[in-house]
């Protein structure tokens, strides 16, 4: 009797023992995994958001200075004119770093046609800055009417396109996520508490065993 209570006692150590070996695995990868998952939301959807955000004022800049500059005397348009450079360069360079992320495939083609956009209304600018140069403001606003403003719309209607889709995107991986880690919680939850629910069922048993026999004993003990 003494031997096979050692059995189980032995059966049931190791299995604890073991339980929690396993539990302590699936606890390294699944926040592992959740750690890398959420590492991805933030180096993908949240930097290009930033930059599709940054590039929209950037343009808006450029289309602003072209705007305002018959309102300003030399000196202002002097400033409108280097504030113009300024904000394509730099609109330039967020739209190269953009191109250089790892997006997903259902934005290759609105990056690309926010990328036509943007030379489009670059283009634009540069015919009105030449016109600019040889003095000719009639003719310079007229092709900010006819071409600077209607590439900016464009390019602006484009821009906010993508920067839905990706904050949707960046959204929708947040949920799958959170839906991911409370499986995962789960599986954890069930295996740390194993022992637990092992325990009460053994109780229970020896209660039901000891109302079982309990009859039988008076019956013995009358005989």
């Amino acid at each position: 009797m003494a031997s096979r209570q050692f059995r189980l006692f032995a059966v049931a150590l190791v299995a604890l023992l073991v339980s929690n070996l396993v539990l302590g695995m699936l606890s390294f990868v699944f926040i592992r995994d959740i750690d890398q998952r959420y590492g991805q939301l933030l180096d993908r959807s949240l930097p290009v958001l930033n930059e599709v955000r940054s590039l929209s004022w950037e343009i808006t800049q450029v289309q602003r200075s072209i705007n305002r500059y018959p309102q300003f005397d030399a000196r202002g348009r002097e400033a409108l004119l280097a504030s113009r450079q300024r904000a394509t360069a730099r609109a330039g360079e967020l739209m190269a770093s953009i191109k250089t992320r790892e997006l997903a495939d259902q934005f290759v083609l609105p990056l690309q046609r926010l990328d036509e956009a943007q030379m489009e209304i670059i283009a634009a600018s540069g015919r009105w800055f030449e016109r600019i140069q040889a003095g000719e403001l009639d003719v310079a606003q007229q092709i900010n009417l006819t071409a600077v403003q209607p590439a900016y719309e464009r390019h602006a209607r484009i821009l906010e396109q993508l920067a839905v889709q990706i904050e949707k995107n960046g959204t929708d991986m947040n949920v799958a996520f959170r839906a991911d880690a409370q499986r995962s919680g789960a599986i954890v939850l069930a295996l740390a508490t194993w022992p637990l629910g092992a325990g009460l069922l053994a109780a229970a048993l020896g209660v039901a065993g000891t109302f079982l026999l309990l009859p039988l004993v008076s019956r013995l003990e009358r005989d």
